[in-house]
């Protein structure tokens, strides 16, 4: 194993978990659960010092027999975060964790029982009622078309504990998670620029037509979104803005329930974090920046995206993410390295991109500036999904 100085290090400790939520991709893998051992998490801790050591998966850290120890080890030298389901006994950790993540979609005892299976919305609140009187505690909440709408309820609840809220955007696994999603991948900007010049053409759903067919005024327009488009540095896709106007309204409506959540966390005296709706290429960034991911058998990963190979289904299209592991400090993997720390520089975001759905280099991972991997339809670099880091 090579080492490495790290900002992050985030460490699954188990790829086990008691709970089989619907979302997640453990569902959608072929990787066999385990327990990463106590003598290799020891070396690992050895060989990536890091100011902070986050102990979490895909799978639920305290069904490890030495989740105990390891957060104790972790915490001589580092701040240590731990993110858990909340079912299972807190106390065990609470000594030697800074900050502690407890994953919460609802406040609705029977909509958790279908999306997070075995779990129990009792049991999960008496936990957060317990840790948060001895550590930082944040609620992680999967955002979908099910639960925003007694979101506001949710931030309410949180209010009355004192508990901080974090959300993210479901990452989806396939076309039928997407449409469980409230989030576009194309840019916000683009759609304003749009609408602008849009307006201006009385046949709207013949405008792509008549373009084609080379209607004069048609084509004057078409010029003129594609011209304020590029004075502002995007890249635009207009077919995918027209297809996808029912999503989009949906979500200038999440958008809305967010800043009202806002309010209301202000009013509490909480922290609320909460994903872009939209994506936008100006915003992106990588969260593991200075972090790497290790999986639960030792595997060193540049990030959680990048851990196991999956299926994903992202700017209408599908495709399969390869797992990219980092055997050593070798030329390549370290040069992946640095171009995370300047993603938007070395990487496209496809969400603008005209060809994306019908774009042959992300059906093999790869980018049109020839990465491979490719960041280029990272929902977490687009802040549309967040790491909790």
């Amino acid at each position: 194993m090579f080492s490495l100085s790290l900002e992050i290090l985030q460490v699954e400790v188990t790829s086990k978990c008691n709970f089989n939520c619907k979302y997640c991709l453990r569902q959608f893998w072929r990787s066999s659960p385990r327990d990463l051992r106590l003598e290799i998490f020891e070396k690992i801790l050895e060989n990536f010092p890091s100011k902070k050591v986050v102990l979490y998966g895909f799978g639920e850290p305290l069904v490890h027999e030495n989740i105990r120890k390891m957060a104790k080890i972790a915490s001589e030298n580092s701040e240590v975060v731990l993110v858990t389901n909340g079912s299972l006994e807190v106390e065990r950790v609470l000594n030697y964790v800074d900050f502690l993540g407890i994953s919460l979609d609802s406040i609705d005892p029977e909509f958790l029982k279908r999306v997070r299976v075995n779990s129990e919305f009792e049991v999960i609140a008496e936990n957060i009622k317990k840790a948060k009187e001895r550590v930082e505690v944040e609620l992680e909440v999967v955002l979908m078309q099910d639960n925003i709408k007694e979101l506001t309820n949710f931030i309410k609840w949180a209010g009355d504990l004192g508990v901080d809220v974090s959300i993210s955007n479901l990452v989806p696994y396939s076309r039928e998670m997407y449409e469980m999603g409230v989030f576009v991948e194309f840019s916000k900007r683009t759609l304003e620029i749009y609408r602008d010049v849009i307006k201006e053409y009385p046949k709207k759903d013949r405008f792509l037509i008549d373009v084609a067919l080379g209607v004069k005024d048609a084509v004057e327009i078409y010029r003129r979104i594609w011209e304020r488009v590029r004075e502002e540095g995007y890249s635009i896709n207009i077919l995918r803005l027209m297809e996808n106007e029912r999503r989009v309204k949906f979500a200038e409506r999440a958008e809305k329930i967010l800043e009202e959540c806002k309010e209301i966390s202000e009013s509490f005296g909480i922290k609320l974090h909460f994903p872009q709706i939209f994506g936008d290429d100006k915003l992106r960034e990588c969260p593991y920046e200075e972090g790497i991911f290790v999986r639960a058998d030792g595997k060193v990963a540049p990030c959680m995206e990048f851990a196991y190979t999956h299926p994903a289904y992202i700017n209408g299209h599908e495709k399969k993410v390869e797992e990219v592991i980092i055997g050593n400090s070798s030329e390549f993997e370290m040069e992946f390295q640095k171009k995370k720390r300047k993603l938007k520089e070395f990487m496209p975001w496809c969400g603008d991109c005209s060809y994306v759905t019908f774009c042959w280099y992300v059906e093999e991972s790869r980018d049109c500036y020839a990465n491979k991997p490719s960041c280029s339809e990272c929902l977490y670099s687009a802040k549309i999904s967040r790491c909790i880091l």
